[in-house]
């Protein structure tokens, strides 16, 4: 079969072949193409609410309902009165640190729950775009 650069396809869990399923992809999460490009892998899950991206060096986040789940990196997390303003909720975050100060080569993710903060490395949050509690604290 001929697959046109305009086509997508995915494998879902099951092993389905769906065509263009990425016009389903979560809001802001990596772009299918370029990702897998860069070498990159996607999984889909057969409800399509569950996608699975993994990097070119293994590292792997789900995206479940749109919001990038990055639990298996961070260091550790607290719950804040969140603002959406990076600068307060990153100090806030660093007072209230159960390990302390995030460590440089880390960042601190705002959930999109509204009140947890994680403490993840910044070369994976940039690496998985998402959308997440800034842009929900931001449009409210």
């Amino acid at each position: 079969m001929e697959i046109e650069d305009n086509e997508n396809y995915y494998v879902t869990e099951q092993g389905v072949l769906v065509h263009n399923g990425y016009k389903d992809k979560p809001k802001n999460s990596p772009d299918p193409k370029r990702w897998k490009e860069n070498g990159g892998t996607i999984k889909v899950s057969d409800d399509g609410k569950v996608w699975e991206y993994t990097d070119w060096e293994g590292n792997t986040v789900k995206y479940k309902d749109g919001y990038p789940d990055f639990s298996p990196h961070e260091r550790q997390h607290v719950d804040i009165d969140m603002k959406g303003n990076r600068t307060s909720d990153f100090t806030e975050a660093n007072k209230k640190a159960p390990k302390g100060k995030k460590l440089p080569e880390n960042t601190w993710h705002h959930n999109e729950n509204g009140t947890t903060m994680q403490e993840v490395p910044t070369d994976i949050h940039r690496r998985f775009t998402h959308r997440g509690g800034v842009s929900i604290l931001k449009n409210n």
